[in-house]
């Protein structure tokens, strides 16, 4: 089963966990630009930059920012590594 990964730790993150809770999936992991917390809603939080470096096995990643032009910008760059 894919894991779930949810990019930022706001209240977009906090919607989308609840989202996932509803159709029964739960969230993996957090990920976000700065490491503010050590775990969000339960689950771990790790640094953008840690997780890229990772080499992270396929997943389902939710990108939980209000800001169209930010969100886009995450976007494609979780999709250069993906290619």
């Amino acid at each position: 089963m894919r894991r779930n990964v949810i990019i930022g730790t706001g209240s977009q993150a906090l919607i989308i966990a609840e989202i996932l809770s509803e159709l029964s999936n739960s969230v993996d992991l957090f990920v976000d630009k700065e490491e503010r917390h050590e775990q969000f809603l339960g689950c771990p939080v790790i640094q953008e930059v840690d997780f890229i470096n990772s080499g992270h096995e396929p997943c389902a990643i939710y990108i939980a920012v209000g800001n169209n032009k930010i969100r886009n910008t995450i976007y494609n760059k979780y999709k250069k590594l993906e290619d």
